[in-house]
């Protein structure tokens, strides 16, 4: 009885640290208020957490999860003690990165177990809601602020930070936010039923806020990473939309899919110089021995195209940097230390200079940090939290179980053109899945059914 009560009043408790955090990570100078948040909130969802797991008629998946990612810190401290030149600052950097992201996720686990005692349903509405409405709140106020300068200025304002400091920083928080809208759209079309307790077009609506903000922002890898998301839930979801639409409706939605597709493509095209010389940018941007002018990162002295223009920038840069990443680390296959700067420092030392300070994407960071054992694990353990996602989906038709799939597929995907196992946006995404999967994991049989 004392257990529930003090579960009852801890409940709105955690649930305003959790929204408060996803609010603030997106913030630019508030590195110590992140930390208070997410230690108060891991304090009181230590316990809610560890009885979750000890709990009867959990799913075995949240363990094999949870057992893989415990491997993956082991295999770091390895490295720092059989690889790293500096252990002290590798041990350091493990502790800031690593151990803050684990401390997010046990705290998302405990916020699951307390929102596990209220009415099945409930719980999962709840669950979504608390990852968007402080998401949503961060992309109406960057509509607001570039609308603002947009009036002020009398004409278009793009590339605009709006209330960050970067303007990636509102696509890692909208990463967060599109794998929950895009799941309850679909459940709504396959099973009558949402997840979000919203009218149907409150959905719609925030979506179409959320791409205004990426344009805006002129976040492209955000915009992809939103495209890619509705591919894969709509590809996935295919088998029980065809059970439930006919054919020829079907193939109506997916041409006019396709044809948003191309428009969004030509307008990116048009409105986005990047796009322009990207397919010469390619192949010189390849070529990093021929031309070395990609160590210097700073937008200076770019080769020039086929077409006699210089390169684009952001495209011959990333390339540049992922090739010669994936480079170091077949170079260095069991990892160097644990260390955001590892890449700059190895250009350091073959090149003698650099601008570069990462590869922007985040598996070749993070595989030069942890090398491939590292990679294995890292992978396994995402792997596994979005088969449980799946499975939950196809045993249930639980459209959270949909929306924990798309959201680690998302991650995984965007990390391919950022880095984004690193800091804030690896914090929040630990906070948000283990809020997901913990609520998941406490399905039992009777509530299943009811789903």
């Amino acid at each position: 009885m004392t257990s529930d009560v003090l579960s009852r009043n801890a409940a709105p408790i955690l649930l305003a640290l959790t929204a408060s955090l996803l609010f603030v990570y997106t913030l630019p100078h508030v590195i110590a208020l992140r930390n208070l948040l997410l230690l108060v909130a891991f304090v009181l969802a230590a316990k809610p957490a560890w009885d979750l797991l000890r709990g009867r008629g959990v799913s075995s998946g949240l363990a094999m999860v949870l057992a893989i990612y415990a491997a993956l810190l082991l295999w770091m401290l390895v490295v720092v003690v059989v690889f790293s030149d500096n252990p002290v600052a590798s041990i350091m950097e493990w502790k800031g990165q690593w151990l803050t992201a684990t401390m997010a996720l046990w705290t998302g686990m405990g916020v699951a177990a307390i929102l596990g005692r209220m009415e099945f349903l409930r719980s999962r509405s709840v669950c979504a809601l608390t990852v968007v409405i402080p998401v949503t709140l961060l992309v109406l106020l960057h509509d607001a602020v570039v609308l603002g300068d947009m009036l002020k200025q009398g004409s278009l304002v793009m590339q605009h930070a709006g209330i960050t400091d970067h303007k990636a920083n509102i696509s890692f928080a909208i990463a967060l936010l599109e794998p929950i809208l895009v799941a309850d759209m679909l459940s709504r079309l396959v099973h009558r039923r949402g997840l979000l307790p919203f009218p149907l077009w409150v959905g719609p609506l925030i979506l179409a806020l959320a791409v205004l903000a990426l344009i805006t922002a002129g976040a492209r890898n955000g915009l992809i990473t939103i495209l890619f998301t509705f591919l894969l839930g709509g590809a996935a979801m295919l088998p029980q939309l065809k059970a439930v639409y006919s054919l020829r409706r079907l193939v109506l939605s997916i041409v006019l899919g396709l044809t948003l597709i191309t428009a969004y493509a030509v307008v990116a095209v048009k409105t986005d110089p990047r796009w322009g010389s990207f397919a010469q940018t390619v192949p010189i941007a390849w070529n990093i021995e021929r031309d070395t002018r990609w160590l210097n990162g700073d937008g200076s002295d770019l080769p020039l195209a086929p077409s006699g223009n210089p390169v684009e920038a952001s495209a011959y840069y990333r390339i540049a940097w992922a090739h010669a990443g994936a480079r170091m680390l077949l170079d260095h296959p069991l990892g160097t230390e644990i260390n955001r700067g590892t890449f700059n420092r190895l250009l350091l030392e073959k090149y003698g200079h650099t601008g570069a300070s990462h590869t922007h994407n985040g598996w070749l960071d993070m595989g030069l940090n942890v090398g491939f054992p590292g990679l294995i694990l890292w992978a396994g353990f995402l792997f596994l939290l979005a088969r449980l996602g799946w499975r939950m989906h196809r045993k249930h038709a639980d459209s959270l179980g949909f929306a924990l799939f798309l959201l680690v597929m998302t991650f995984a995907f965007r990390a391919l053109l950022d880095t984004t196992f690193r800091e804030h946006p690896l914090a929040q995404f630990m906070l948000v899945a283990g809020l997901i999967a913990g609520t998941l994991t406490r399905v039992q049989t009777g509530a299943s059914a009811r789903v």
